[in-house]
């Protein structure tokens, strides 16, 4: 059915949303309602448009098929320039466990083809780390950052990493809502969707202490059980648990 003046509906507010993305000025309240506003850009955008056939648009305010065709060919925008993987990040990358090194690899190529500037912080952490790391607070100097002790983490087995975002002097931050590529989106917000489609467990959807940097996959297995696994040698030659 052609849109015109007086019609309502999501309808409606689809051809203004359109309208608004060819550049409409001044821009259209996208609200469904075809009101005068809205027929004015309707006949602007098709004063300057064609129809599938090359022929000119019919200049009359109305959003019929040819019309609606013509404001649906938006310009694609352009895709985000990848960034080069970072070092230190595949470094730590290649220390996770060998059954989930090449999905976390994958994982950080994608979000690199999406032109995000990640770093990863941590991936395999000693028990002697985790224990250094726990006693920071407590009987060592520093604020406490882990309530995990030694063989309490999936750090400790592989089976974690930390993330930060790297910015453009080299520096890094922990800003959740910095929008460095510039597409509308957080960054943060971009890596978290990465990660947990893939199915990792995300700290920031943890109800009682948020981990915000901080993804899992853990193939169902708690650290009680992997520290089991550990102390009864079911390693392979590297010592990672065997699972």
């Amino acid at each position: 059915m052609a849109l015109k003046l007086g019609h309502k509906g999501p309808e409606v507010k689809r051809i203004q949303e359109l309208l608004n993305l060819h550049g409409a000025s001044p821009k259209l309240l996208e609200d469904g309602d075809f009101g005068p506003r809205t027929q004015a850009a309707l006949r602007e955008f098709q004063a300057g448009h064609f129809d599938r056939f090359g022929t000119g648009l019919a200049v009359d305010g109305i959003a019929g098929n040819e019309t609606i065709w013509a404001l649906s060919q938006l310009i694609q925008p352009v895709a985000p320039a990848a960034v080069q993987p970072d070092a230190l990040s595949l470094q730590r990358l290649a220390s996770l466990h060998p059954k989930l090194r090449q999905e976390a690899l994958a994982l950080y190529h994608e979000v690199c083809r999406r032109g995000l500037h990640i770093r990863i912080t941590a991936a395999l952490r000693s028990f002697q780390e985790q224990d250094r790391l726990y006693q920071q607070g407590r009987t060592a100097p520093g604020p406490r950052v882990t309530n995990a002790k030694a063989g309490q983490s999936y750090h400790n087995f592989g089976l974690a990493i930390d993330f930060c975002l790297l910015l453009p002097s080299g520096q890094v931050s922990w800003d959740r809502h910095a929008d460095l590529d510039h597409n509308g989106q957080a960054d943060w917000e971009e890596m978290v969707f990465v990660f947990k489609d893939a199915g990792w467990a995300w700290g920031g959807d943890w109800t009682s202490i948020k981990d915000y940097p901080h993804f899992e996959k853990t193939f169902g297995l708690s650290t009680a059980q992997l520290r089991a696994l550990h102390a009864a040698g079911t390693c392979d030659h590297d010592g990672y648990v065997l699972i």
